[in-house]
């Protein structure tokens, strides 16, 4: 069984990171276009949150690996 390096490793986490931190947002959109004007800040606030720390992890990531 052939093992993975650590460079391919950190390359697919930070990928993964990347897919993650465009996908919220786009998740904020969707729920916009299905509730309309009756979306508040409260509904939205877990996933700006999630962005949030998933754009800081992502910086690290980035960070450390180079």
């Amino acid at each position: 069984m052939k093992r993975w390096s650590t460079d391919r490793m950190a390359k697919l986490a930070i990928g993964i990171q990347l897919l993650i931190l465009i996908r919220l947002p786009a998740e904020v959109f969707r729920l916009k276009s299905i509730h309309g004007n009756a979306l508040t800040l409260t509904a939205v606030d877990p996933f700006i949150r999630g962005d949030l720390i998933t754009a800081i992890c992502t910086a690290a990531a980035v960070f450390f690996y180079f």
